[in-house]
Order: C-alpha cells, then structure tokens, then sequence
C-alpha cells in the first residue's frame, strides 16, 4: 500500500527533496521513531520491553531487564531513545524490520474478553497497517532513501520507476521469462541494498535480464547477446520496432559493456551512479513488457497490461 507524501516532503527545502538522506538515520527520525514506538506500545502492539531487549540485542549487550517485563505492557523509558541512539544507522534499519516479527509476538498475549482466532487476525492486521503507514510516514518526513514493504526496508526509487517495477515483476512471471526474472530480482537485491547497495551490479544484472528476455521472446534470432539480438531486431523488425527504439535497447548494452566496472572493468564509460543504475532499471523494466508484448505466444495476456 502506498502512502501519501507529506506537505514537507512535497513542498520543503529543494536541496532535501532531491538528495533523500544515504547510509544514515538522524537523530531527528530517531526521536521521530520514538514516538512511533510509544504510540505502539499504547495502543498494546508492542511492548517497550520487547523493544529494549531487541536493541540490547542489536547492540549485543548484556540483557539486564526482568524477565516479566517480556508479556505485559511497560511505561516507555528514554532507555529506548538512548539505545537507538547508541546504534550504528544500518541496525536501527534492522530493527525497522524487526519490529513486524515484534509485534507478532506481542499480541497473541494481549488480553481482551472474547478472543478468538478472527478477533486475533483483525488485531493484527491493524498492527502491521499501522505499522507500515507510521514507518514509511516517518521515512518521507526525514527524507530518507528508503521505504518499508512487507517487513524489509527497501532503497526506493523514484514513483514511475516503482511503477515499472511493479509491472515487469508481474510480467516476469511467465514461464519463458524464467531466466530473465533471475537476473532482474538480482538486479533489484542489488539496488535496494540497504547497507551496500552494488549499483555496478544492478547495472550488470538488469541488462542481462533484457538479454535473457530478448532471447526468449525472439527465439527466431538465434541471438547468443543483446548485440546479436538488436541486429536482428533491426533487419527483421523494422516495421514494429522503430530505430530510434532499437538504439536504445542497443545503447543499453554499450553501456553494461562500457561502464566503469560494470562488465568488463573499462574506465572510458563513466562512473555508476544511483541514479544511472535506476534509470537503467527502468528502461530495463519498460524493454522486457515490450519484448514480451511483442512475443506471440504472450500477446494475449500481456495486453492486460
């Protein structure tokens, strides 16, 4: 589920807005996480204790609360502030994550009159919506490079990429695309890597899935690389696919072979960015639903899209 950006997200400082905040949580989204834990914690999601024990772990410090505190609500101490604050950023990441498992812990002990297994399920769900809006509410106000998607922490991308994401991934799931979908889910490890995202390699990955994905929907051409593949394409399909499309699924594959460290370590093609490495993963997403709209034996399903 999405969440709305904020007004200061939207509309705030320039600088911030274009540059989301990389390998670090201020403390200003810590404090802010804060307060998302003792919101959790009053409404009986989770319990400070859990928390406080889960830093202590994080932290790999002695564990020195009562073992009761573990099944029933507790007061919210500033302990929590100050181990956070104590954390390396990548750990407080970890312990975004965490907290799903957490929470699912946590309310199965909650006690209210007339449980039941569909009391118990609804309650979840809220603590885990929740949960998801607050989290990836609190990363857009600090502007940071992440989101939170189904327990993990995520580097996001820019919306239209998201969105393309979103739909190769579904069109990935056709069986002649096996190969194709391999390389694009390695792809996408690589760029959303929290702690060290391999843009090079998302690059690398993302190229080899069009590859994989050309050579499945055009078996015809015999094409062992992309470079085979867009000749092909250029004397068997100048009627569907326009030069100036086939230059940039060809431009794709100069890159992967010309980029500094990308595919075969050459210096003349430039550094990787992340933003180069997104692009890349969004042309690459468009080319693969191209590629199988084009490919016969999917044309029908893949119109839905």
């Amino acid at each position: 589920m999405d969440v709305d950006l904020p007004f200061s997200a939207r509309y705030g400082d320039l600088d911030s807005i274009v540059q989301p905040i990389d390998q670090d949580f201020p403390k200003s989204a810590v404090i802010g996480l804060c307060h998302l834990l003792s919101d959790l914690n009053d409404k009986g999601y989770l319990y400070s204790s859990k928390v406080e024990r889960e830093i202590s772990r994080l932290s790999r410090k002695p564990l020195t609360l009562p073992s009761a505190l573990g099944s029933m609500p507790a007061p919210y101490t500033p302990r929590v502030f100050e181990g956070l604050d104590a954390l390396p950023w990548f750990r407080i990441y970890d312990l975004c994550e965490r907290l799903s498992v957490l929470i699912d812990q946590c309310i199965p002990n909650k006690a209210f009159n007339n449980h039941n297994d569909f009391s118990l399920s609804l309650e979840l769900q809220a603590a885990q919506t929740y949960l998801h809006q607050e989290l990836n509410l609190l990363f857009a106000e600090e502007n940071l490079a992440y989101v939170y998607d189904n327990g993990l922490v995520i580097r996001r991308g820019r919306k239209n990429t998201e969105n393309q994401i979103r739909k190769v991934t579904t069109v990935l799931d056709a069986s002649i695309l096996r190969n194709a979908r391999q390389h694009y889910i390695k792809a996408l490890r690589f760029f959303r890597d929290v702690k060290e995202p391999d843009y090079p390699n998302c690059i690398k990955e993302a190229v080899c899935s069009v590859e994989a994905a050309g050579k499945a929907s055009f078996p015809d051409a015999g094409a062992t690389t992309l470079g085979d593949l867009t000749k092909w394409l250029r004397k068997n399909r100048q009627g569907v696919l326009p030069p100036g499309v086939i230059s940039v699924i060809t431009g794709l594959y100069t890159y992967r072979s010309g980029g500094e460290g990308v595919s075969h370590g050459e210096a003349n093609g430039g550094n990787v960015s992340k933003e180069l490495a997104e692009f890349t993963l969004s042309v690459a997403s468009s080319t693969i639903v191209l590629f199988y709209e084009l490919n016969e034996a999917g044309e029908d399903e893949a119109s839905l899209f």
